[in-house]
């Protein structure tokens, strides 16, 4: 794994005079776009290049404290849509508005069915050949984030709420 080389970044993860480097390179991600509001303006592009390569939510807010949960969750939701699109289609005239893959009248639902009733995805794309591979395959891995970003929502109203049980509690 590639270590981030920032002195900038080195200076802002010291911790209890620990100098812990975020496990991401961060050097070649892009800085303009974006941005998370706070106090170092940190560049959404961040995010995703944490998740991208595979680390949690947590961690990324453990290098980046000054970005919160709340801000993080959204981003990553904006980005979901973004993806939705480009692999479901829904419209009124189609299937009744039913979410279907592009390129096809085969809904989406029909995908995980399949799959909840323990039918490979081969199986699945044998029955319905209008559905491309990468699709069914990126449907499944949004639907994986999809779940993943409902816990950290759900983790992020949590801590807001014991926050403002703490808050209430000390006024």
């Amino acid at each position: 794994m590639t270590q981030v080389t920032s002195d900038k970044m080195r200076q802002e993860t010291i911790t209890k005079g620990e100098s812990r480097r975020p496990p991401v390179d961060i050097d070649d991600v892009p800085k303009d776009g974006p941005f998370f509001e706070g106090k170092n303006d940190v560049p959404v592009a961040y995010l995703f290049a944490y998740l991208d390569q595979g680390y949690n939510l947590y961690t990324f807010l453990k290098y980046f404290p000054s970005v919160c949960m709340a801000q993080a969750v959204t981003a990553i939701r904006a980005r979901e849509q973004v993806n939705a699109d480009v692999i479901i289609h829904s419209e009124r005239e189609r299937v009744s508005g039913t979410p279907v893959f592009k390129g096809s009248r085969v809904p989406v639902r029909t995908l995980f069915n399949y799959m909840s009733y323990g039918y490979p995805l081969d199986e699945f794309l044998e029955a319905f050949p209008s559905v491309e591979r990468a699709q069914a395959t990126a449907a499944l891995e949004m639907a994986g984030k999809i779940m993943e970003t409902y816990a950290y929502e759900t983790a992020a109203t949590e801590t807001a709420v014991v926050k403002d049980v703490d808050e209430t509690a000390a006024g």
